[in-house]
């Protein structure tokens, strides 16, 4: 390629699978390697007959987090998402509405915030993630603080801002 030149491409058709969510399969495996969702919730969260297990609640929640999407519905688009499912190791992938009931229920537990610390902590801990202070001590964290304007709408948990809006 000279420079100055655009790159040239070659466009085939193919049977293979392709997606835009391949780093699914990256988070899917730090899961699974590092955190060990199911061997760690499922025992202390377990759950009655045929209900997806609580792992897979918050594998298929993390699965949108880490996808930029945070809203329960979105999840909907990924119900018959074969990639989806096998990059998270999901047994299946629950409605908005099981969703938003089963991390409700989860939420309201007794010693749930302290799993998900754990988890936290299990994870970073034995994927040997480098956590380091900065000269001053500070520890450094990356936070999306941006504030959408619910004032008009119906969602739940929608409350006063620091930018004066309901978001």
């Amino acid at each position: 390629m000279n420079l100055g030149e655009p790159a040239r491409f070659s466009i085939r058709q193919t049977q293979q699978l392709i997606t835009g969510q391949a780093g699914l399969v990256l988070a899917g495996q730090a899961l699974s390697r590092f955190a060990q969702l199911p061997q760690q919730l499922d025992p202390v969260f377990p759950v009655r007959g045929t209900a997806l297990p609580t792992s897979d609640v918050v594998k298929g929640y993390l699965g949108l987090l880490c996808q930029g999407k945070s809203d329960f519905e979105a999840i909907e688009a990924y119900r018959g998402d074969t990639f989806f499912t096998q990059a998270l190791g999901l047994r299946g992938v629950p409605s908005a509405a099981r969703l938003r009931q089963r991390l409700d229920e989860l939420a309201a537990t007794e010693g749930a915030l302290e799993a998900v610390d754990a988890l936290s902590e299990r994870l970073l801990a034995r994927a040997k993630a480098p956590i380091t202070a900065t000269a001053e001590g500070y520890v450094p964290l990356d936070i999306d603080v941006f504030v959408m304007d619910n004032s008009e709408t119906a969602k739940e948990g929608v409350s006063r801002t620091y930018a004066g809006v309901d978001g």
